[in-house]
Parts: C-alpha cells; structure tokens; sequence
C-alpha cells in the first residue's frame, strides 16, 4: 500500500527542538531543501525558482555569506567559491559558449582573467597588486 504525504512545508527536528533540515516552498514556487548545523545554523541550501533555475549553497560554518555557490539560470552555469573574507574564484560557461575564469586577491579585486570564446579565441589578463581598475592592463 502506498502513503503518501502532502504538505507546503516538512521540518526535520533534533531530540532538543532544533531545526536540522526543511524541504519546503519559498514564496509562490521557489521549492527549497535546506540543512542546518546541530546550533541551527543554516549550511547548506538547494533550491529552484519558478523560472526553472536552480542553485546549490554551501554555508561557512559560521552561517556568513555561501561559500560555494553552484547555480544555473537564464545565461549559463555558474560556481563561485568564496573565501570568508572577500577573495573568490569564479568558474562560468554562457549559454552562449564562452566560458572562463576570474580569480580576486584577498581584498575582492578582480587579479586574473582567462576566457574562452565561443569560437576558441582565448584571453589571458592579469592585473598587479598596484592596479585596481581591472581596465585589462597586462592582457595578453
């Protein structure tokens, strides 16, 4: 015999009341799963929007901003990893079929650049540790 259970929402408690996971709706028709730490932190997230995108999220254990970011939405696939101050890595493919790389310093300022075009021509920038404007100073 086969049950089934209908709910907008389902939580996941510990023996002490605390929430673990929920599996629910966010707003009209965001449906998300996110898990938590035993101190209810939220650590890790996995949702989709009512356009179809999807994205995965995985907290810091401090419960700060999503250090890795696995996301696809209307103009390609996306990962971002993020140090807990402001240095990340950012991974992307366009729709399109340019893909590439950006790399910051531990300030947040864009240092390297590799892109792929759709056709293969490829582009190397790297910026020094002088240089904020990211204007594309030691391209090659």
């Amino acid at each position: 015999m086969t049950q089934i259970v209908e709910a907008e929402e389902f939580r996941l408690l510990d023996s002490d009341g605390r929430l673990r996971a929920r599996l629910g709706l966010d707003g009209s028709a965001c449906v998300s799963l996110s898990l938590h730490t035993a101190q209810g932190t939220l650590q890790v997230r996995l949702h989709t929007d009512d356009q179809g995108h999807s994205a995965l999220q995985i907290q810091d254990t401090a419960g700060g901003s999503p250090r890795v970011d696995i996301s696809v939405d209307a103009i390609g696939c996306h990962v971002l990893l993020a140090s807990p101050a402001k240095q990340q890595s950012y991974l992307f493919l366009k729709d399109t079929g340019a893909t590439g790389l950006v790399l910051t310093d531990a300030s947040g300022v864009r240092r390297a650049q590799f892109m792929l075009s759709p056709e293969g021509r490829a582009e190397v920038s790297v910026w020094g540790a002088a240089e904020t404007t990211g204007e594309g100073s030691g391209s090659t």
